[in-house]
C-alpha cells in the first residue's frame, strides 16, 4: 500500500469529464473516431494482411467492417494487389491517391468537412484515412508538413480514424508517435529500433521475442481504454 498522504481540496471533487475521449469500449479497436493505428514492418511482413483484415472483419468480432462511412487511401509505393478490391471502390469516388502532398492531404480534408457537414445518417459519421508506407514523402520541416499534422491533431473533431503504415519506427516524427492510440510491431533486427520501439510504447523484451517467434508475428499495445494494454497479435497477455 502507498505511503502518499494528500490533503483533500473541494475543487478535485468537481473535476468531472465534459466528453468521453476514451470512450467505455474496451476492445483494442473501439468502435469510435479520434483513433491512430501505426502498422510497424518490413515489406512482406504481413502488415498490409493484417490491416486489410481488420476492414474485413465484422464490427461485432473486432473489426471495423461496416464501420465507416467514408474511407480515403494514399498509396504512391504502386498498387499493391492485396488492395486492388479497395482500390476499385476507391477510385469511383475519387478517394484513392497516388501523392502525398500538402496540396492531396487539403483536398481531403476539405472533401471528410463536406461529407460531415452533409451527414444525415444515424450517429455521427465515421471516416477513415489510411497512409501506407508514404509518410516518409511529407517535408522534414514541422512547419511545411503543418497540413498532415494538423489532420492528426484535429482526427476527433473530424469524425476520423487513420491508419499509416511504416517499415521503421524511425519514419515516424514525434507528432505521429505522441498520437498513437494503437501500434502493432513486426520483427526488426536493428537494434536501436528495437530500442526505440521499447522506450517509445513500452513494448518489454520478452513481449516482442513471444510475438516475433512466429515468422509473420507481432505485438501490439492499445492506449485506447488510458492504461497501455499489451497484445500477441491481437491476444491480451495476461499479467
Amino acid at each position: 500500500m502507498s505511503s502518499i498522504k494528500v490533503k483533500e481540496n473541494k475543487i478535485t471533487s468537481k473535476l468531472v469529464p465534459l466528453d468521453n475521449q476514451l470512450g467505455n469500449d474496451d476492445s483494442i479497436f473501439p468502435h469510435r473516431t479520434g483513433l491512430l493505428y501505426l502498422v510497424i514492418g518490413r515489406k512482406g511482413s504481413g502488415k498490409t494482411t493484417v490491416l486489410l483484415n481488420l476492414l474485413k472483419t465484422k464490427k461485432e468480432d473486432g473489426g471495423y467492417r461496416g464501420f465507416y462511412d467514408n474511407i480515403f487511401l494514399i498509396n504512391p509505393n504502386g498498387k499493391d494487389p492485396k488492395y486492388a478490391k479497395l482500390i476499385e471502390e476507391l477510385e469511383k469516388t475519387g478517394n484513392y491517391y497516388t501523392e502525398m502532398t500538402n496540396d492531396v492531404l487539403e483536398e481531403i480534408e476539405e472533401k471528410i468537412r463536406t461529407f460531415n457537414d452533409n451527414y444525415d445518417g444515424p450517429g455521427k459519421p465515421a471516416n477513415l484515412l489510411i497512409c501506407d508506407d508514404c509518410i516518409h514523402f511529407l517535408p522534414k520541416s514541422n512547419q511545411k508538413a503543418k497540413v498532415f499534422h494538423g489532420i492528426i491533431t484535429g482526427m476527433r473533431h473530424l469524425h476520423l480514424n487513420m491508419i499509416i503504415t511504416l517499415q521503421k519506427l524511425k519514419g515516424a516524427n514525434t507528432i505521429v508517435r505522441s498520437n498513437a492510440d494503437i501500434v502493432s510491431v513486426w520483427r526488426n533486427d536493428t537494434k536501436t529500433e528495437v530500442k526505440d520501439m521499447m522506450e517509445e510504447f513500452g513494448f518489454p523484451q520478452e513481449y516482442l521475442d513471444k510475438a516475433w517467434e512466429e515468422k509473420h508475428g507481432f505485438a501490439t499495445v492499445s492506449f485506447a481504454s488510458g492504461k497501455p494494454r499489451y497484445f500477441i497479435k491481437f491476444d491480451e497477455i495476461e499479467k
